[in-house]
């Protein structure tokens, strides 16, 4: 997050990966986009802010559905996190 400079386009490489809810990968692709970075958020702000420890930081409040979308990543990567723990995962 903090390696990207705030309101520009950038080139990139992205990687989807569509998973059911049990983990089974349904489908991936590999493609190259062009990506818009709405806001330079760190991630020392964002997760004191997920942690409750800290108000929502202004950056995040100023593009219209920003919350939402870190929440869902955070549900995801929990999601994910606890699947690796179920198949042996340290």
């Amino acid at each position: 997050m903090t390696s990207l400079v705030g309101g520009a386009d950038r080139p990139s490489v992205v990687i989807d990966m569509v998973l059911s809810n049990d983990g089974t990968v349904k489908a991936t692709d590999v493609y190259r986009a062009m990506i818009h970075n709405y806001a330079k958020l760190s991630y020392e702000d964002v997760g004191a802010w997920l942690d409750r420890e800290t108000e929502m930081p202004a950056a995040v409040a100023s593009v219209p559905g920003m919350d939402a979308q870190i929440r869902l990543q955070l549900e995801t990567a929990t999601r994910l996190h606890e699947l690796r723990k179920q198949h042996g995962a340290l």
